[in-house]
């Protein structure tokens, strides 16, 4: 009894704990893979918005400077005052 309770012990009860161990250890591991691409991938989206805000803030600039400046064509073929 004294054999098989130690062929039990080494043979089946410790490799299950270490595929266990495994198991959970790698589950932790890969679920920091995905979390960090997910927050990677967060930050990747907030880089692309700021840009997209100045990319259209300075678009917005260039529209309101062709506007004076259409203004001003339109004031002098009329014959106006030049702003």
């Amino acid at each position: 009894m004294h054999g098989l309770g130690f062929a039990l012990i080494w043979f089946i009860l410790i490799p299950v704990a270490v595929i266990m161990g495994t198991l959970i250890l790698g589950g932790r591991v890969l679920s920091g893979l995905f979390s960090r691409t997910k927050r990677e991938e967060s930050a990747d989206e907030a880089r692309m918005v700021q840009e997209m805000y100045q990319v259209l803030s300075r678009l917005e600039e260039r529209v309101e400077v062709l506007e004076t400046l259409l203004i001003d064509a339109e004031r002098r073929a009329q014959g106006g005052p030049h702003a």
